[in-house]
């Protein structure tokens, strides 16, 4: 039998009335923890939606405050009673903030490429995402399918088979280098830092070059743009490089396709 999720943890201090509200109308219907105690999932169920951003910030207030044994972690499951109205385009439209932020949970590149998607709701009961075609959207697609299709259908109640599609898009391929997840960093700061970051890049760069100075492919590589964050756009900064090989008189440039890596863990 639920309970309200304030009755099941009434000495709960949440200073966040905006946090709070999320959680007042809804009910755990069960918890469950490992075999040794370190892992609790609380199972929760609404009749509205709850953005991602506020069920992390609720399972870290749990873990400071409820179970708050070294190494434990709690794991929040939700669980929606949504009206028969919802569609996938509304429950899409509605949901993808959220969406993106849990990819980017779990990966901030995924994240960065969802946010980027395209939608189309032509076919019913199907939603075709198009992401830009790359190395990283095609190795990560399959799973990307799987966990939108468990979280419309299992999560959601709204059966949706979904569709992965590429595209090209015309700018040059990069590779990530160095994140900064840190999305209260000014854009100015995050400049600066990128900047000082150049140095480190090209003295490695000279030494390199030095050790490569008698190969008959020697190397050189080249800093071709910095993606720090505008004024006001509170996103990730990453540094660019590109290496490119000299065999003689002629050069080839191969673009390199490096990413942090994920920690395993797709949309639940």
């Amino acid at each position: 039998m639920s309970k309200p999720f304030l009755e099941v943890f009434p000495k709960l201090n949440i200073r966040d009335e905006k946090l709070k509200g999320m959680f007042e109308e809804t009910a755990v219907e069960k918890i469950c923890c490992s075999s040794d105690h370190t892992r609790f999932k609380v199972v929760v169920s609404s009749s509205h939606l709850i953005h991602k951003k506020y069920v992390y910030a609720m399972e870290e207030l749990l873990e400071q405050q409820v179970f708050t044994d070294p190494g434990t972690k709690v794991y929040i499951a939700e669980r929606y009673s949504l009206s028969a109205l919802y569609t996938p385009e509304q429950l899409m439209r509605e949901y993808f903030d959220s969406l993106a932020a849990e990819f980017g949970h779990d990966s901030p590149v995924a994240g960065t490429y969802f946010a980027g998607a395209k939608m189309d709701y032509s076919v019913p009961g199907t939603v075709t995402v198009t992401l830009e075609d790359c190395c990283f959207t095609r190795d990560m697609a399959e799973n990307m399918r799987e966990a939108l299709e468990r979280v419309f259908t299992g999560r959601c109640g709204i059966p949706t088979k979904f569709e992965i599609r590429f595209e090209k898009r015309g700018r040059e391929r990069k590779q990530i280098l160095d994140w900064h997840p840190n999305a209260q960093t000014p854009g100015a700061e995050m400049r600066k830092a990128a900047g000082a970051e150049d140095e480190k890049v090209n003295s490695a760069v000279r030494d390199r070059a030095a050790e490569t100075a008698g190969s008959a492919h020697p190397v050189k590589t080249v800093l071709t743009g910095t993606g720090a964050p505008s004024e006001g756009n509170s996103g990730i900064g990453f540094r660019i490089i590109r290496t490119v090989y000299t065999a003689g008189t002629s050069m080839k440039t191969r673009q390199m396709c490096a990413f942090p890596r994920s920690s395993g863990k797709s949309a639940r």
